[in-house]
């Protein structure tokens, strides 16, 4: 899956667009539709394809076999807080990224739903006031 195709689908439109708004690709790349998720932030690519989304709410969805043709959505983990806005893979572990922390949840391979409970391993915006920033981003390098 192309870089473009994947933010696009993170970037799903809630609602529809003015007509006159089109999007243009280069040569080689396309723009198709592979699920709706509500509130759409961050992406993640889990080793074996599946897309994990982040976002505005609650909810971190999963789209198994994104390349399919009958791709859909569905929620992976609801987060204690919200924005379940970033979302990232280690060895063995999806980190999201919240308002207020950064959280860790085992993850196997082709996991479909959370099998343990998110963890939190850092707290920011340790006030607990978010002024003009909700949103926290997570990355992995190893």
């Amino acid at each position: 899956m192309n870089a473009l195709k994947a933010f696009l689908i993170a970037t799903a439109l809630a609602g529809a667009q003015p007509a006159h708004l089109s999007l243009t690709v280069p040569a080689g790349f396309s723009i198709s539709l592979v699920a709706r998720v509500p509130a759409a932030r961050e992406l993640a690519v889990a080793p074996n394809g599946d897309l994990f989304v982040g976002t505005l709410g609650n909810d971190v969805y999963v789209i198994p076999h994104p390349e399919s043709e009958s791709a859909e959505a569905h929620v992976f983990v609801s987060m204690p807080e919200r924005p379940a806005h970033s979302v990232a893979f280690g060895p063995g572990v999806l980190y999201v990224g919240t308002q207020f922390g950064v959280w860790k949840i085992a993850y196997k391979t082709g996991e479909q739903r959370a099998a343990s409970a998110p963890r939190r391993i850092a707290t920011v915006r340790t006030s607990g006031v978010s002024r003009d920033h909700v949103t926290t981003s997570v990355a992995f390098s190893n």
